[in-house]
């Protein structure tokens, strides 16, 4: 009787601590920006602006949004944030999807707390549709749970906000039927956008011919 036979393998790696490595290896690479703010260096806030400059060169908007973002979350275990907001352009960051994701998490778990303070424990299933929400529905909730008395008004509230999704998904639907495979980071952006930009963008989009259309589009609605 034969034994299945155990394979071993040997992995060997090397640990590279970032702040013994020379920073201009990663400022020579766009993606690797956001490391270079923990590189060795004499000068930091020297660094840092060498960094900013270096994202702000980056030419493509939704890329440099994005690197941005990351380089924000970085620095920050090296500089305060008022400084990184002085190299960093805040209106860079928020675009980024890491950004917006960040605001996003920190918004749900802050009405959260708000809804189990004014309701008491509140069921999985609606706390998961509270999750769904854009960050500027979660503002709008946060002013609304004040006159909620009980947890139907939560779940009414919820029901009323079904109607944007069901535009969401109409719209996000027409544009792959017209521009073919939409990348998942536009998408995103299109969910986000408030009711009014969602019925201008309804009507734009018969006029768009490729994704660089929606592309500016965007651009122009920020």
């Amino acid at each position: 009787m034969m034994r299945d036979s155990v394979i071993s393998t040997i992995h060997r790696y090397r640990v590279v601590r970032l702040w013994e490595q020379e920073p201009a290896p990663f400022l020579a690479n766009p993606t690797l920006l956001p490391l270079a703010t923990l590189a060795r260096t004499e000068e930091p806030q020297g660094l840092l602006a060498q960094v900013a400059e270096q994202v702000a060169r980056i030419p493509n908007r939704e890329q440099r949004q994005n690197i941005s973002g990351c380089t924000e979350i970085l620095a920050g275990l090296r500089f305060e944030k008022d400084l990184i907001r002085r190299f960093l352009r805040e209106d860079m960051m928020r675009g980024s999807v890491i950004y917006q994701d960040i605001l996003q998490q920190g918004a749900f778990k802050l009405i959260r707390s708000q809804l189990n303070w004014r309701l008491g424990e509140i069921e999985p299933a609606l706390l998961e549709r509270v999750r769904e929400l854009s960050p500027e529905q979660l503002d709008n909730l946060a002013v609304a749970l004040f006159n909620f008395s009980e947890i139907g008004d939560l779940a009414d509230w919820l029901d009323q906000q079904q109607p944007r999704a069901g535009e969401v998904n109409l719209i996000v639907r027409q544009l792959k039927r017209r521009l073919g495979e939409v990348e998942p980071v536009l998408i995103e952006r299109v969910r986000r956008l408030p009711i009014v930009q969602l019925e201008a963008l309804a009507e734009a989009l018969l006029d768009f011919s490729d994704v660089a259309n929606l592309v500016d589009w965007l651009e122009q609605a920020q």
